[in-house]
């Protein structure tokens, strides 16, 4: 992890306040991010375990009949979902510092931390690794001769004389890096923007943080395709077992990833951008279409593209959106609707099914693509994305839940909940 931290000293400040004596102190309070190592030996210690409980869900990924369901930085629950009324958990695959995956002729490819797993779920309900390819994520975090750097926050407290305040500077002292509390928010953030912080928490792992609300992962025939803060990667998947970088596109600001056909869509919190697939699975760069600064979550048919805007403290930005692109030629909006805090969006049949912050999930008759109607919200708590599984099925996840729906009419039928 190659942020600047900030560590806090203290400061005499212009005004000085005559009722301060030498003894004087105030005490301020600060989260204090103290740093581990986790060794090369604990990051590659992927095993396949039974069934566990578990609280935090992440990404999801559906492969036949098997639903994937992350629970970050620590691995992937897997459910057989042949009946989906009651979905039933056959293992859990650990892999400490995952957050993502994606599967493609039942293998699996998998983060964690620096390294890229690649799993044979060909049989979903005994996973095996295949192969582990070293430092595919080169850059990710700081590393030692041991391992790699991750930090713990914890409250603490400074001392400052009477008539001095924090100030903060980049600087480091025993051991310990520190950033200053927000009394008037609940999120700090680090320079890459990853860092929570809740209140009532007094201790909270610091590790590679998700943005957006799809997923960072694609593939597309033989080309698999990575989104981060720096970029686009694109890697050849002709050995399935060792993929192989082709292209790095670099660009700030790229949230989420979109593939279809010869063509990937990445989310920006600035634009759309488009980028066409070459034979060799590596990427040249096609369009863009300019938007308000916000996070930007996409998904496509063949001639049209569906994305939302939203504002928040993370994604900045001063308007929340549904955008409509024509993509069949040229990529031009053709239209955008206000909503309030959209987030992940996908497209089930001929609707348009879109989250929001307000726990709802919006749902838009799309047979005039160009033109979203919107028929009938349902609420749905702690919804950011949503999974088509079929032209009448889909799952809505979060932080707290994955759940799975049919869809009849405009009426989504609760099938069962994971």
């Amino acid at each position: 992890m190659k942020n600047l931290m900030l560590f806090v000293v203290c400061m005499t400040t212009i005004l000085t306040l005559p009722s301060c004596s030498k003894n004087c102190s105030v005490e301020y309070t600060y989260l204090g991010m103290k740093p581990y190592v986790v060794t090369f030996s604990e990051i590659k210690r992927v095993t396949v375990d039974a069934p566990q409980s578990f609280e935090n869900y992440g990404s999801t990924t559906v492969y036949g009949d098997y639903i994937y369901v992350t629970e970050p930085g620590k691995g992937i629950h897997v459910f057989d979902n042949q009946n989906p009324a009651a979905p039933v958990q056959t293992s859990f695959i650990k892999i400490p510092g995952n957050e993502q995956s994606i599967i493609k002729d039942g293998k699996m490819y998998a983060n964690g931390y620096v390294d890229l797993f690649v799993l044979d779920v060909s049989t979903p309900s005994t996973p095996r690794v295949l192969n582990t390819v070293n430092n595919f994520f080169p850059g990710t975090y700081e590393l030692t001769n041991d391992g790699i750097v991750l930090y713990e926050l914890e409250k603490m407290t400074q001392k400052c004389d009477c008539g001095e305040t924090p100030n903060l500077i980049s600087e480091s002292k025993d051991g310990l890096k520190y950033v200053r509390i927000d009394q008037q928010s609940d999120l700090i953030q680090s320079s890459d923007g990853n860092i929570r912080f809740e209140k009532g928490s007094n201790t909270q792992k610091i590790t590679q943080s998700l943005m957006g609300s799809t997923a960072k992962y694609a593939i597309v025939d033989n080309g698999l395709f990575i989104v981060d803060k720096n970029g686009l990667k694109s890697f050849s998947l002709s050995n399935s077992l060792n993929p192989t970088k082709v292209s790095q596109l670099d660009f700030t600001g790229g949230e989420t990833v979109f593939g279809m056909k010869n063509r990937v869509l990445v989310g920006t919190n600035s634009a759309v951008r488009f980028y066409k697939i070459n034979s060799d699975q590596s990427l040249t760069y096609s369009s863009m279409l300019d938007h308000v600064t916000s996070c930007d979550p996409v998904v496509a048919n063949d001639k049209y593209a569906y994305a939302t805007f939203k504002t928040s403290t993370t994604c900045g930005g001063w308007r929340s959106a549904l955008m409509v692109a024509d993509i069949s030629n040229f990529p031009r909006e053709i239209s955008n609707l206000t909503m309030t805090a959209p987030g992940g969006l996908g497209i089930v049949g001929n609707k348009l099914l879109v989250t929001s912050a307000k726990s709802n999930v919006h749902i838009f008759d799309i047979q005039n693509p160009e033109q979203p109607v919107g028929k009938v919200t349902f609420q749905q708590s702690d919804a950011s994305d949503i999974i088509p599984l079929s032209s009448d099925r889909f799952l809505v996840f979060g932080k707290s839940s994955v759940t799975q729906y049919e869809l009849i009419g405009n009426e989504a039928k609760l099938i069962s909940k994971l």
